[in-house]
């Protein structure tokens, strides 16, 4: 099952590859950006396009990374509670194992 999903994986990168290459191919234009009143020096327009593409990739692995960190943070304060509690319940099965049978509360059931 594993060699398929590397196959799949390989499968979308050749894709993508193969499409950079077309866009690098077909966009060979020369263009200079303006931004206000600033002009950028001319690149082809795949320089351009393939900036504006990492620059999104970026920004989308910062947003992911924040959302990771949250998480794992929130998981560990998780595991904390939950040692916390399981503790608290080992003292509690020591003290009704240490109990007198007399005092001990059977559940009806």
């Amino acid at each position: 099952m594993a060699w398929i999903k590397r196959l799949c994986v390989a499968a979308a990168v050749l894709v993508v590859v193969f499409l950079g290459f077309l866009l690098f191919l077909d966009n060979e234009t020369q263009v200079s950006l303006r931004l206000l009143h600033y002009h950028t020096p001319p690149l082809e327009l795949f320089w351009w396009l393939y900036a504006a593409f990492a620059f999104g990739v970026f920004v989308g692995l910062a947003f992911c990374l924040t959302s990771h960190l949250r998480d794992r943070l929130g998981v560990r304060r998780l595991r904390r509670v939950v040692r916390e509690r399981e503790e608290e319940l080992a003292r509690l099965r020591e003290g009704v194992a240490q109990a007198p049978d007399a005092e001990r509360v059977v559940p009806e059931g």
